[in-house]
């Protein structure tokens, strides 16, 4: 299984999967002895049925006030938002990726940016405008702080990343080539939004540095070492999933291949509205990527 895929079920179940390929199954049981988190809602989602397809909402929260402090008090923004659809039976990962600035409609407030929506709302509204905006039913969320990954780095020791053009913050300057990160300046590497495409570049600077973090800990993680990766991830997420989800897409990945995954931003283009910026996305053109990714809607 490539080590890209695996990257991606990382952070479709926050490890779970990627312990499930990683571990050996003695290690993994102890794991599945541990009930998922639950929802906040009051009722508990409806059983997937075995070989459907299952659409998942991931979101990544702005939390973090630095890597290892405390978090910032609520309401939080989403920066990452991604829309992933897992196929057992078409045995195929197929993903979007929604820019934090772009624009929707957002129940009761109107037109904004869609990361507001946590911030209004929490998980049901945002869950809410992203069904509005692709008019996709969504079966499944998980969200989670995005500064974890940064302690991954530090838990680590440092990784090696492959920067493939110079980025300049206001805390590093970051030249082209491999280069060791700690987690202080991976955080600033996979948050930094001062380019020209801001939210854009992120996401794909985001893609550069989560390969380099699973291929560290494909060479240099021992069994215990995930073990605590798997429990830092999961104190640091919320989710929806169930423990039968849990344990069929553990499986599902074992069978899975690089060329079966495929993750595609929502097209669109850069625009300032009342002085500020926006991603507006071309509605035919993701109708269309949405039925490629997602089947009928």
């Amino acid at each position: 299984m490539s080590k890209k895929a695996l990257f991606l079920l990382l952070t479709v179940i926050a490890a779970v999967v990627v312990l499930a390929w990683l571990l050996n199954p003695v290690v993994l049981a102890r794991f599945y002895l541990t009930p998922p988190i639950a929802a906040p809602k009051a009722q508990s989602p409806k059983k997937a049925p075995q070989g459907k397809p299952l659409n998942i909402l991931i979101v990544g929260l702005d939390k973090a006030t630095s890597i290892n402090g405390p978090p910032r008090p609520a309401p939080w923004h989403s920066d990452v938002i991604m829309l992933v659809r897992v196929d057992p039976v078409g045995q195929s990962v197929n993903c979007l990726s929604i820019p934090r600035d772009t624009r929707v409609y957002i129940k009761v407030y109107g037109l904004g940016k869609i990361t507001h929506a946590h911030a209004y709302g929490s998980m049901p509204l945002t869950i809410d405008t992203v069904e509005q905006f692709t008019g996709i039913k969504i079966d499944r969320y998980i969200s989670l702080d995005y500064v974890v990954f940064a302690r991954l780095v530090d838990m680590l020791g440092g990784i090696e990343v492959n920067v493939p053009k110079e980025l300049k913050t206001k805390y590093f300057d970051f030249k082209p080539g491999k280069q060791m990160m700690n987690g202080r300046q991976a955080y600033v590497y996979i948050n930094n939004r001062s380019e020209p495409m801001a939210d854009i570049d992120r996401i794909k600077r985001q893609h550069y540095f989560f390969n380099a973090l699973l291929e560290n800990l494909k060479k240099h993680a021992s069994a215990l070492d995930l073990a605590r990766f798997y429990y830092e991830i999961r104190k640091n997420t919320d989710t929806s999933f169930t423990f039968s989800d849990t344990a069929q897409l553990a499986v599902f990945a074992g069978r899975l291949r690089f060329e079966d995954v495929n993750v595609e931003t929502a097209p669109g283009h850069a625009e300032y509205i009342d002085g500020l910026s926006y991603w507006i996305v071309d509605q035919k053109t993701l109708k269309e990527q949405e039925s490629r990714l997602f089947g009928s809607i």
